[in-house]
């Protein structure tokens, strides 16, 4: 018996990416759907954020999830230790059941390991 899917019907593997200019309109409507923002205090938070912040998880190549990733810092043991922060973790809504926010933060602790946090 043949296949039932060729190579083009198949979902694309999730992708895990810092968020580019051209996700904008995604960004803010995650948040709005997930935080009941309205549209302007949503492109409010994501200016206040910055570009480097937001994170992507891609499925079927579009956003299906995000995050915010900032660099922070805390003390312990007198010395300075640098950390990172995670918020507004995001899923559309469409996409829910399909691993995109457990993908999502693989994603950002793969960052954070990389970078030696």
């Amino acid at each position: 018996m043949p296949p039932t899917d060729s190579p083009a019907d198949s979902p694309a593997a999730p992708r895990y990416r810092v968020a580019e200019p051209a996700d904008r309109a995604a960004l803010s409507g995650l948040m709005r759907w997930s935080f009941r923002k309205r549209p302007e205090e949503a492109e409010r938070w994501l200016d206040w954020v910055g570009p480097d912040a937001p994170r992507v998880l891609e499925l079927d190549g579009e956003p299906a999830a995000s995050a915010l990733v900032r660099p922070a810092g805390l003390f312990l043991g007198g010395r300075r230790v640098s950390t990172q922060t995670v918020a507004a973790v995001a899923t559309d809504p469409v996409r829910r059941g399909r691993g995109a926010a457990r993908a999502l933060v693989e994603g950002v602790l793969r960052e954070a390991a990389d970078r030696g946090l």
